[in-house]
């Protein structure tokens, strides 16, 4: 069987409308742009009649080490995490942990083909994820 393991995102769009100013509009009617735009290429998959899993990923949590997401240092040289998170929790997972997700649906994928699997590895407050990646960096992060 021929199959295609599509990592997506959710397409916030779902949940804020073009006029919607609390998350501004980008790129020709993108929220999240990087999230959005795999959310609406899901659909190509459907119409092309691909036999998809479509595998619902959070963010990496490499993201905050080495990618956009790393904490920078504030006006007093103090790594931060900004994110407006408030109390909410941010689901997460590592890049190796996806693949551990993904093999058993290459494994049998007749049994996944058509649907949505949505993946984390643990969900963490900003201040749980600024007490790890402070032992990450072997320097404090606030959040």
């Amino acid at each position: 069987m021929s199959h295609a393991i599509w990592s997506t995102a959710e397409d916030t769009r779902r949940w804020y409308s073009r006029d919607d100013d609390k998350v501004p509009t980008l790129h020709g009617g993108y929220k999240v742009p990087n999230w959005d735009g795999k959310g609406a290429g899901d659909r190509f998959f459907a119409a092309a009649g691909v036999p998809t899993t479509y595998l619902l990923t959070p963010f990496h949590w490499e993201a905050f080490v080495f990618g956009l997401g790393a904490p920078q240092p504030g006006p007093d040289g103090v790594r931060t995490l900004a994110m407006p998170l408030g109390e909410a929790r941010l689901p997460g997972i590592t890049a190796e942990d996806i693949d551990r997700c993904a093999y058993p649906i290459f494994k049998d994928p007749a049994r996944f083909v058509g649907e949505t699997v949505g993946i984390a590895g643990e969900q963490t407050t900003g201040n749980q994820l600024a007490a790890g990646l402070s032992e990450v960096f072997g320097e404090p992060v606030r959040y």
